[in-house]
């Protein structure tokens, strides 16, 4: 967005922070490093459009919109915690 307009504000962009991490870690990267590919995360950034076009869609407020993608970074790190100990 900063390359669109001339100027550029310091807090252009503070919302995208839960929308990219959760699309990382859905897309199977993991917190403890050396895992995930750039196709997990890019299919993971078009599930978590879809969802975000289904919230605004039905008109949820934004404590909800960041409830939903917080669960899904708990539910991501959960299920490659339990993936990862089954592998061990």
């Amino acid at each position: 967005a900063s390359l669109e307009v001339t100027y550029y504000w310091p807090t252009l962009g503070d919302g995208y922070l839960l929308n990219t991490l959760s699309s990382v870690f859905l897309g199977g990267t993991s917190v403890f490093g050396g895992a995930g590919t750039i196709y997990g995360t890019f299919v993971a950034s078009f599930i978590i459009g879809a969802i975000n076009a289904g919230i605004v869609a039905i008109g949820m407020s934004g404590f909800w919109t960041e409830l939903i993608y917080g669960l899904i970074i708990v539910l991501s790190v959960v299920v490659q915690t339990i993936v990862g100990r089954r592998i061990k």
